[in-house]
């Protein structure tokens, strides 16, 4: 039996899932299982797992009609037959060492769920933001801590995860398959605060490709307003779950102080209408709980921004933009705020104008010589796909 299963979600990545593969299959830890479900792809994407499969016996491929990530990564778990669990975006890469340092983690402490960094890919398209999500510190968490879950440093993306068989079957978790956006959120206030041990590594063991403008995330978060939507429909089943659960009456407050910075901040940044729209729907979610989140203790910048969401009278611009700049300066004090509300408006357009001179001109030589020998990496195993799709025509 294998000692990681491996599940790579497909759908629609011809261009891209053949270097996926090639990064997990050179895994220093050869006792994996690989398992690829395609959900639905309508382009080459199956042909191309299925040439894979031919080439490796520890490819297991499942043809399923789209459901959806959650649907994808639900039917790969159901086909695992190994201890560890991890989660692989098709799009994306794993460093070599990564199965093997997992388990290696497993081992050593016994851990239902072990969470690691990641780099961006290429290196320059990353934001300070993002960087620092993917650079979690070491830390280790027993019992339910709910800590673990406001690290900002420990999500939100699943894939820098791995979960144990255990855990999975111990708490009847599984991956959300009516939340066709967020599901990683969502997996995650759900899982963290019922697990055993939590343990958080610093190796950056994954490579987050973040150039592909074609993606879901990329279309879905097209707009503040887009996301801001979204955002409160992801956290509606956050409060949904942490109700059932029992968990609003301990860590409520902290809970609305995540959805103030989650949904709050983009929807008080739209345009006045979305503003307005989304400031009701965010009301809307709130109310029912509103009388057991402990208010009262909220932080005050959170606490100025739901007094005016709880108050159903439409905001002008200038009523929005006051209420982010007193959110903003009591959470992060008046450097901050002059910094976002000045010198930001300020730098704008030099700022568009640094960012297209960026893409115009050559990378620098550090990040040249780190995209080379990813490339180099991926050549090696190049010879290996065109033959197995030379072989497919054939047989075609």
């Amino acid at each position: 039996m294998a000692r990681v299963s491996v599940i790579i979600p497909v759908y629609n990545v011809e261009n891209f899932v053949a270097q996926c593969l090639a990064t997990v299959r050179a895994q220093t830890l050869d006792d994996i299982e690989i398992i690829c479900v395609n959900d639905g792809s309508t382009d080459g994407s199956l042909a191309i797992l299925e040439a894979a499969r031919n080439l490796d016996d520890r490819i297991v491929v499942v043809d399923k009609p789209n459901g959806g990530l959650s649907s994808a990564r639900n039917a790969g778990i159901t086909k695992a037959t190994a201890q560890y669990l991890m989660f692989v975006d098709s799009d994306d890469l794993l460093e070599l060492n990564a199965c093997e340092r997992v388990v290696e983690t497993f081992e050593d402490t016994g851990a239902d769920i072990i969470t690691f960094g990641a780099t961006c890919y290429p290196a320059w398209g990353g934001n300070d933001w993002l960087v620092g999500c993917l650079s979690p510190a070491p830390a280790s968490y027993t019992g339910q801590d709910f800590d673990l879950m406001f690290r900002e440093d420990t999500r939100p993306y699943v894939w820098r995860s791995a979960v144990t068989r255990d855990f999975l079957e111990r708490t009847h978790l599984t991956f959300r398959e009516d939340v066709r956006f967020g599901e990683d959120q969502v997996f995650y206030f759900e899982a963290y605060p019922q697990a055993a041990r939590c343990e958080v590594i610093a190796d950056k063991l994954y490579l987050y490709r973040t150039s592909r403008k074609d993606s879901l995330m990329d279309q879905r978060l097209s707009s503040k307003a887009a996301k801001a939507n979204n955002h409160v429909n992801i956290a509606e089943k956050i409060f949904s779950i942490w109700d059932d659960q029992g968990w609003l009456s301990l860590e409520g407050r902290r809970l609305l102080e995540w959805f103030g910075e989650f949904a709050g901040v983009d929807a008080l940044s739209s345009e006045e209408s979305a503003c307005n729209q989304t400031i009701a729907d965010m009301r809307e979610l709130v109310a029912p709980y509103w009388d057991s989140l402990n208010t009262d203790e909220l932080e005050g910048g959170t606490r100025g921004m739901f007094v005016r969401i709880m108050n159903p009278e439409p905001l002008s611009k200038a009523e929005a933009k006051k209420v982010l700049w007193l959110y903003f300066r009591h959470r992060y004090g008046w450097k901050f705020c002059v910094r976002k509300f000045g010198h930001d408006v300020l730098m704008r357009p030099f700022r568009a104008i640094k960012q297209a001179c960026q893409k115009a001109l050559p990378e620098s030589s550090a990040h040249k010589a780190e995209r080379l020998e990813r490339e180099e990496l991926l050549r090696t195993y190049e010879a290996d796909r065109l033959a197995a799709l030379e072989a497919l025509s054939l047989k075609n």
